[in-house]
């Protein structure tokens, strides 16, 4: 599994340095300004995240990287032992969810130094539920600070209602019989999301998230509400056939768990406005599609993984075949995603080079348009933003340029000298096996700009 992994993730390692989008506007600057930032921001409210990054940054982006390309298969070894410690599905389906999890070609966009953050709050959350399901006392409390920890990512306070079921199931014995040793505990999960939620935010207005991007609104709670309860009716169906004293095959189990688990991670973005239509759900796995979105996808890769055991449990007479090709499926895609954002970050320093090469031409102030014909090689089909462009401007030339794609307002109002014309002069296929991407850069006067 491990080399399968390597396989599938190795040009995320080999984009050590890459920078994308927001990354460009904080860690392109160095790690005191990334400090000063996160200490500042008003919807950035992890606790200490500009202190430990900054110190991460200090040896270099690939650090970061580094961490995210390690940090994702324990997450799998973690999901790997929760299961394994319910004791209600056999080793071998275990062992394909935690592959499939590995594997699932969502959530490219952890390429990001921006989204380091993320991988990091669901190591601590996975390792926060492994270790409150020990029996040893300190252990338990190690994974509720853990836990309490991860939840000041906010979509992470709807997904410990998958916690309190763990919990729930892991004690279902002592549930009934010895209430009093299991409801303390559960009370103390169920306070931690109504915490973080309202209290901490009243008591600490900094960590309180108050954009746009994290704002519910009464028709998108409604939208999430009626997609949870669809994706929960097979796990409701299941719950009321059990009580019954009805067993239901494993393949249903397992759909069942996927399906709701996939409601529990969905849930948070839906309320805020991501995921409105069906295809939104689907181009976060396409190679060529859906620029960073695949970020909202950080806990849906659980529910997906389930749902791929419970696809490749419905054909039990040909499970090893089933299992090959949701793997080989897996591998492709990610191997297409990753390669992509590493041409991504190939024209970036040619780009960047091309623009050294003719710094001298540049003045204090200028303003420049940017007419980018290599897009081919932006990866999934993303426009790259124009703070990116102006980073990497200012890295070329030490210059403060302000730099916009081709538009008459900004031609008025910013008056740029030059339109910088970016053309390829290969195709992506002999640039990822050559291994460098090269660039024709051009600059043209714009007079007309000027008057």
């Amino acid at each position: 599994m491990l080399l399968l992994y390597v396989l599938s993730h190795a040009f995320l390692v080999l984009s050590w340095n890459a920078l994308f989008w927001d990354d460009w506007m904080i860690y392109s600057r160095g790690p005191e300004f990334a400090q000063h930032f996160f200490a500042t921001c008003e919807r950035c409210g992890i606790p200490l995240r500009g202190q430990y990054e900054a110190h991460l940054l200090a040896a270099g982006p690939w650090l970061m990287h580094l961490l995210v390309f390690l940090m994702w298969p324990v997450c799998g070894l973690l999901l790997e032992r929760i299961l394994t410690s319910l004791e209600i599905w056999p080793r071998e389906i275990i062992r394909t969810v935690a592959a499939a999890f590995v594997l699932t070609p969502a959530y490219g966009a952890r390429i990001a130094l921006i989204n380091f953050q993320y991988t990091q709050a669901l190591l601590l959350f996975l390792l926060g539920i492994w270790l409150i399901l020990h029996r040893q006392r300190v252990a338990q409390i190690i994974g509720l600070i853990f836990l309490f920890w991860s939840l000041f990512v906010p979509s992470f306070q709807v997904f410990m209602v998958a916690t309190i079921l763990i919990v729930a199931i892991k004690n279902r014995h002592a549930l009934f019989n010895s209430p009093q040793r299991i409801v303390p505990g559960l009370l103390i999960l169920i306070a931690f999301p109504l915490l973080h939620r309202y209290a901490i935010p009243n008591l600490y207005p900094s960590l309180k998230v108050v954009d746009g991007y994290n704002t519910i609104r009464p028709t998108f709670l409604m939208r999430a509400l009626l997609v949870s309860v669809l994706l929960f009716i097979p796990a409701m169906w299941m719950a009321v056939t059990v009580r019954h004293g009805k067993r239901l095959g494993l393949a249903y189990q397992l759909f069942a768990s996927g399906s709701a688990l996939l409601a529990l991670g969905s849930f948070a973005y839906l309320a805020v406005g991501h995921f409105p239509n069906l295809s939104d759900w689907i181009l976060p796995f396409l190679s060529d599609q859906s620029d960073w979105n695949s970020r909202h996808q950080l806990l849906q890769t659980v529910g997906f993984a389930i749902l791929a055991a419970a696809l490749i449990e419905m054909f039990p007479m040909h499970r090893a075949r089933a299992t090959a090709a949701v793997l080989l499926i897996s591998i492709s895609l990610n191997i297409a995603i990753y390669s992509s954002y590493y041409l991504d970050s190939m024209k970036q320093e040619a780009f960047i080079a091309e623009i050294t090469r003719i710094r001298e031409v540049f003045r204090d102030g200028d303003a420049v348009i940017i007419n980018d014909l290599a897009r081919d090689f932006n990866a999934r089909g993303r426009g790259i933003r124009a703070y990116e462009w102006e980073a990497m401007i200012r890295q070329a030339t030490g210059l403060d340029i302000t730099a916009d794609a081709e538009a008459l307002t900004f031609c008025v109002e910013e008056k740029p000298r030059y339109e910088i014309t970016i053309l390829p002069t290969s195709g992506r296929l002999k640039a990822l096996l050559a291994n460098s991407v090269r660039l024709q850069v051009s600059l043209t006067e714009l007079s007309m700009c000027a008057t």
